[in-house]
């Protein structure tokens, strides 16, 4: 690289002393405050409030305009140079997450912006001495761009080199800070939680889990529903048993965004379990949470879970299971002889789930692909082992009958349409 730059810069010969005095007489400081104010300005308009990043750019630009003024003007080598200021730029550059693209395009800027400079100022030189411009411009103009040659390699190696290592350490402690998160515990205030997560904690938050599909990238597919429903920010965290994502709005989330949200999760094809929509930093972790206990119920459920699972849906068991031993009593208590793993129990006990939930003989029928009669005659063998009409205590049965699906998982199930899923 260091021959090529060398190679270019003689092409023309040598500097002429008419473009060493115009190099000697120059203020790099000026000229570097008008290429880094255009860097911003064309380049990253959207940091011109961020002070550090443009006391960085303009470090770096006077240093290269300095170094390329010294060069023509023969006080410095080409071969010489070291960019530290660039250097520095870079690292900065790569911390606060510049992109390759929005890199490379500074740099190709940056050099049209500091050969304006000079063809500005050689034109102002030949005017006022009668000068011929092309004595100012043409050996110098390949010098600036040999500079440029030279120097973007080793920086770009700089910043690439950067990127690399504050992604990784970046990324590690993203992943310890969601891992606290959904643990309940902090480690750092808000403020820093919010800047190293970088989402909006005031705003409102949606997590989902998506199980055992190798097939779906949890990562591309919260990419996917940020750019079609109009999500703010999405955040990853690797759990052991499955990934939790997160979506993020600054504001509480519209219905009809809800609606497009589940429409994309469902279309995905996969197993997932979700959260509710929580609020804040403690909702970051509520959401999370019950994303986490909605999976793992719909494993547990297996053919009975639906694909896309809300923890709404499985409410009522998660807050029983959490006293497994009460909950067993509970189900024992309300079933009576249906709680049994015999054959005919098991049927009986998914034509009481499906006719409580349908509300209808007919209904339920329809789902559980039998005549209207058979669900007559099951639903009075029921009631006959109960001792009561199956209607009188609805809700504990209901859910007496969802827990005994999860309580005893592997136990023989409906298959077909014969079964409501939850």
């Amino acid at each position: 690289m260091v021959a090529a730059s060398l190679q270019l810069a003689g092409a023309l010969g040598p500097v002429t002393s008419a473009a060493q005095r115009l190099a000697g007489d120059l203020d790099a400081n000026s000229d570097a405050r008008f290429v880094a104010d255009q860097c911003m300005k064309l380049v990253f308009p959207d940091r011109a409030s961020d002070v550090r990043f443009r006391e960085a750019m303009l470090c770096s630009s006077f240093e290269k305009i300095d170094a390329m003024w010294r060069i023509i003007g023969g006080q410095s080598e080409l071969e010489g140079t070291t960019p530290l200021g660039a250097f520095a730029f870079a690292e900065t550059a790569a911390e606060i997450g510049i992109t390759l693209s929005e890199f490379e395009q500074v740099y190709r800027v940056g050099a049209g912006l500091v050969w304006l400079c000079w063809y500005r100022h050689a034109l102002e030189r030949a005017a006022m001495h009668d000068v011929p411009v092309e004595d100012l411009v043409g050996a110098p103009t390949l010098l600036i761009h040999a500079y440029i040659d030279r120097v973007f390699a080793p920086v770009y190696e700089r910043y690439d080199a950067a990127r690399t290592d504050h992604q990784g350490t970046s990324d590690h402690r993203q992943q310890s800070i969601l891992r606290q998160v959904l643990a309940g515990t902090r480690s750092i205030g808000e403020a820093e939680t919010e800047q190293a997560l970088g989402v909006r904690l005031d705003g409102e938050h949606l997590a989902f889990v998506v199980r055992g599909d190798h097939r779906v990238d949890p990562a591309e597919l919260a990419v996917q529903i940020k750019r079609t429903c109009g999500i703010s920010d999405t955040l990853v965290y690797r759990h052991e048993s499955a990934p939790v994502v997160w979506l993020s709005s600054p504001g509480r989330f519209k219905p009809a965004q809800l609606r497009r949200v589940r429409e994309a999760l469902e279309r995905a094809g996969a197993d997932i379990a979700m959260g509710e929509p929580c609020s804040g930093l403690t909702g970051l972790g509520s959401t999370g949470r019950d994303a986490l206990e909605a999976s793992r119920l719909q494993q547990k459920l297996g053919t009975d879970a639906k694909p896309l699972l809300s923890f709404s849906d499985v409410r009522l068991e998660s807050l029983f299971l959490s006293e497994p031993e009460r909950a067993r009593r509970f189900v024992q208590d309300e079933l009576g002889p249906l709680d049994s793993a015999e054959g005919r129990m098991c049927r009986l006990r998914d034509t009481a789930l499906v006719w409580l939930t349908a509300g209808s003989h007919v209904s339920a029928a329809t789902q559980l692909g039998v005549h209207e009669h058979t669900v007559r005659n099951r639903v009075a063998q029921i009631e006959e082992l109960l001792g009561r009409p199956l209607a009188s205590r609805r809700t504990e049965l209901l859910v007496a009958l969802r827990l005994k699906r999860i309580l005893d998982e592997d136990a023989p199930r409906a298959v077909a349409n014969g079964h409501a899923r939850i």
